[in-house]
């Protein structure tokens, strides 16, 4: 069950476009036993740029790295993990991919008890606490710090709720949203829970529904939200389903605009809420 892979995507673009190749090699390795697992991942950027932009005094490229390492226990009625992925400020998969943001480095931990066999009124059980550190690559500087504990249970009519609480006890430290190299936002705490209850997926008719509410009390800032969920089973090749939900959020704060006044090379980041 161990494995490795390679993958690589490549654009290249004619009449002195930008051209681009990331590359990108995982190596996942189980014991004999299947219980632990070690998994490390590497990748590489590089962008060549336009004619235009070298021909503007842009460097000619453009290259930044990411890679990952997971020590974890898989198997077994207690689990454990830990990780540390690491994205420079200057990788960027983007023309041919998708990353909301690079310049990150995060490192997360998590404990999971897990029901391996039906028990009591429970077919499944599991629930895991789990921690997140976040900060920048460049400049390294700390961003965020997370905690969050989550159970799931199924019981024996095959029936099943999930319960999610997670906390953010820090003030934590935006530096995307101003949209602005050298600024940031500070973020007070926050905390936020949901629960979520589904019927038995055997019947030709389930249903899930769900709530949750998120708080913030420095900003005065909150979100509630809840949603219905229903799929019918008309054969095993066809179903429907239908979902409902509404959100309602009050006093939340992001970037609306830049101003420049009189002052040269000052910049006003303006924010709304």
């Amino acid at each position: 069950n161990s494995n490795i892979n390679f993958t690589n995507t490549n654009v290249m673009r004619a009449d002195g476009g930008r051209d681009a190749n990331v590359s990108g090699l995982t190596v996942a390795i189980h014991d004999r036993t299947l219980r632990y697992r070690v998994r490390t991942f590497g990748s590489y950027s590089l962008i060549n740029r336009s004619t235009r932009d070298v021909a503007n005094g842009y460097n000619p490229t453009i290259s930044g790295f990411k890679y990952s390492a997971e020590l974890a226990k898989i198997g077994g009625v207690w689990q454990y993990g830990i990780s540390r992925s690491v994205e420079s400020n200057q990788y960027n998969i983007n023309d041919l991919g998708f990353l909301r943001a690079a310049n990150d480095v995060s490192h997360n931990g998590y404990f999971r008890y897990n029901l391996l066999q039906p028990n009591g009124i429970f077919n499944r059980f599991n629930s895991t606490i789990s921690a997140h550190h976040g900060q920048l690559y460049s400049p390294r500087a700390f961003t965020s710090f997370d905690l969050s504990a989550n159970a799931y249970a199924q019981f024996k009519n095959f029936w099943g709720i999930s319960m999610r609480y997670g906390v953010r006890p820090l003030q934590s430290y935006d530096y995307f949203e101003p949209r602005t190299e050298g600024y940031f936002v500070s973020i007070p705490s926050s905390g936020s829970y949901s629960v979520h209850v589904e019927s038995d997926s055997r019947k030709p008719l389930k249903g899930n529904v769900y709530s949750g509410r998120f708080v913030r009390n420095e900003w005065d800032q909150d979100s509630d939200w809840v949603g219905v969920f229903l799929r019918y089973r008309v054969n095993d090749k066809w179903s429907l389903n239908v979902e409902v939900n509404a959100e309602d959020n009050n006093n939340g704060r992001g970037y609306v605009t830049k101003q420049t006044d009189d002052v040269p090379d000052h910049e006003e980041i303006i924010f709304g809420e």
